[in-house]
C-alpha cells in the first residue's frame, strides 16, 4: 500500500502525514509538509510509524537497530 508520506500514528490516535528524517535518542525525526525545519516526538508518544513503501519503521526497525 504506496501513500504519498511516511505515516506517524500517535499513542492518542492521531494519525499524520510526514516526511521521516531519522531517529535520535531523543525520538523520532521528521518534517510536516511545506515546512523548512524538522521536528522531533519523543518515541513514547508514537504507537507507530510506516514508511510510504509500507514498511514499518517504529517499532520493530529501531529496536531491532538498538539491540545490535
Amino acid at each position: 500500500p504506496y501513500t504519498e508520506k511516511d505515516q506517524l500514528v500517535l499513542k492518542t490516535g492521531q494519525a499524520l502525514e510526514i516526511d521521516y528524517i531519522g531517529s535520535s535518542q531523543n525520538g523520532i525525526q521528521f518534517r510536516l509538509k511545506d515546512n523548512e525545519g524538522f521536528l522531533t516526538i519523543p518515541f513514547d508518544n508514537v504507537r507507530s510509524l510506516t514508511s510510504r513503501m509500507g514498511d514499518v519503521i517504529y517499532p520493530e526497525a529501531i529496536e531491532y537497530r538498538k539491540s545490535h
